[in-house]
């Protein structure tokens, strides 16, 4: 009997073993940044908490942030003090959790919001949750992973093989298919991703229509509550609430019958009286696709246009908020 309760054991503590094992192999260029100090994530986060640091701008939200909005540009024209504080694939209960966070360090006046469609799935990505939840307070870094994502959310934390899954996915696809090597020029300013990299036409005409809730699943309820949640954190606190939408490339809009992201949005928003902002439809800027490094991320041409757009946007805002 002993044997075989020992032989069990072995047989489940021997793959987790080799998981952990993987784990620590695959995040070997994630130490070697921190040890640097060049890990993106850390770099924000430490920025915010530093208390010689005072940003009355703070922008969040999913990679299309990050390279939409150039704090320098904005601040420029709005007179403000910002920064980027957007990361990849950014869920909304992220988003809460690190405003929460965010206030224990700064008194922002604005909080810029760039929603996306896929941020608001039922599934986060746990690879970026967790780490900015590595560089939050301990309090703040359990808040979100117990009261924000719950059980799956302390199973990752245990388990951190599971959060790999698409990245081991996409790493063994690419590791069969060979690549044209493009040298790209990239940077961060106050958070934002600088980057001249600029699409190629094939890629522009193999573009498929936008983000719709026939290929996004998310849940009305949550998306639904935890904007009224960020929306409430900023009432209280006597923060402009500035939900913003960066652009598209015209094409992929074009290949678009409709956009129903754009229509939910709006109707979700006004239901909470706060005022959204599409820069996919904005007047002011005209967006050609090769202000886009993809087909969704703009370049530093793009941001230019959208920094210049939002920082008239905080200016009429904080003159009329």
């Amino acid at each position: 009997m002993r044997s075989f309760l020992k032989q069990t054991i072995l047989f489940i503590l021997f793959p987790i073993a080799v998981a952990y094992a993987f784990v620590y192999i695959y995040e070997k260029p994630q130490r070697d940044a921190l040890k640097n100090g060049t890990h993106s994530t850390q770099e924000k986060w430490l920025d915010i908490q530093n208390p010689n640091n005072i940003f009355n701008v703070i922008i969040v939200g999913s990679s299309r942030g990050d390279s939409a909005y150039n704090p320098f540009i904005i601040d420029s024209i709005s007179k403000t003090n910002s920064y980027n504080l957007c990361s990849g694939s950014q869920n909304i209960v992220e988003t809460y959790y690190i405003i929460k966070e965010v206030l224990k360090y700064q008194k922002p006046e604005v909080i810029v919001y760039d929603t996306f469609l896929p941020s608001l799935r039922n599934e986060p990505n746990y690879f970026h949750v967790l780490s900015n939840a590595e560089f939050m307070s301990k309090n703040g870094k359990w808040d979100m992973i117990i009261n924000g994502f719950g059980s799956q959310g302390i199973y990752n934390y245990i388990f951190p093989f599971s959060k790999y899954k698409s990245y081991l996915k996409r790493d063994l696809k690419n590791s069969f298919t060979s690549k044209r090597a493009v040298t790209v020029n990239s940077y961060r300013i106050r958070g934002y991703y600088y980057s001249d990299n600029i699409v190629d036409l094939e890629s522009i005409n193999n573009y498929k229509p936008l983000y719709s809730f026939k290929n996004t699943s998310i849940s009305t309820e949550k998306t639904e509550h935890y904007i009224s949640l960020i929306s409430e954190l900023c009432k209280d606190n006597n923060i402009i609430f500035l939900p913003v939408r960066a652009p598209y490339p015209p094409t992929r809009l074009k290949k678009s019958e409709t956009d129903p992201a754009h229509f939910y949005f709006e109707k979700m928003y006004s239901a909470l009286d706060v005022s959204f902002y599409d820069f996919n439809y904005s007047n002011s800027k005209e967006y050609i696709d090769f202000d886009f490094s993809d087909d969704h991320h703009l370049n530093n041409w793009g941001a230019k246009k959208a920094s210049r757009e939002l920082g008239t946007l905080i200016s009429i805002l904080r003159r009329n908020p």
